[in-house]
């Protein structure tokens, strides 16, 4: 499936924000992983489609849901969804299903899919 220009230039200016956001992120927290999932990374996407994050945090295991959100959401600006998930999450948990890693620890920035052929 070919996207059309206004697709694949929001899924650029997607990219840019994951970059500054991981940015941010990564100055204040212990952030291991980066995945994107949803119409994103299965590339259903369309130039109006938000992004849907989930951040893999170190020490994040015996902290609640609701302080995980609050101790992020500050530092998410734009259309992001996103969930907080400790490395001991990660197996098993339901959104890591067709999640596509974005950003790891001691790899960078890997990219976001522009379409399903990525």
């Amino acid at each position: 499936m070919v996207k059309s220009k206004s697709a694949i230039e929001s899924q650029k200016r997607m990219e840019e924000l994951v970059r500054d956001t991981v940015y941010r992120l990564n100055e204040r927290f212990p952030l291991r992983e980066v995945y994107v999932f949803g119409s994103r990374a299965r590339g259903d996407y369309k130039d109006t489609s938000d992004i849907d994050l989930i951040f893999v945090v170190d020490g994040m295991k015996d902290v609640g849901i609701i302080e995980r959100m609050e101790a992020i959401s500050p530092f998410i600006k734009g259309d992001v969804d996103f969930v907080v998930i400790s490395p001991e999450e990660k197996e098993g948990h339901k959104l890591m299903k067709g999640a596509r890693k974005v950003w790891g620890r001691g790899e960078g920035f890997l990219g976001l899919p522009v379409d399903r052929s990525d």
